[in-house]
């Protein structure tokens, strides 16, 4: 048996494993991290955050059950990481 929590992103309610939200908060918030300096950190936050909503739709809509950690990461693997200027300096 699993646990199962309800969240909201971007306006929207998603029933996810607890397991899966551990993983979605902790990519949200290395996220913010990235972004700190970017002067239109919240408006890419919330596009990230929207295009999270809207993959996350797509598994939730089907059965009505719980986002599971694999298609969670099927989700941030399309998203992918947050790209830096400072990974362009690197040799």
């Amino acid at each position: 048996m699993n646990e199962v929590v309800s969240i909201e992103v971007a306006g929207q309610v998603f029933w996810i494993d607890a397991q899966a939200y551990v993983v979605l908060k902790n990519y949200l918030k290395d996220i913010r991290q990235q972004l700190a300096a970017d002067e239109c950190a919240e408006e890419i936050y919330q596009d990230i955050e929207l295009r999270i909503a809207e993959l996350l739709y797509a598994f939730a809509s089907n059965d009505r059950k719980a986002v599971s950690a694999d298609q969670l990461n099927t989700v941030i693997e399309q998203i992918g990481p947050i790209e830096s200027d400072f990974a362009d300096d690197l040799p």
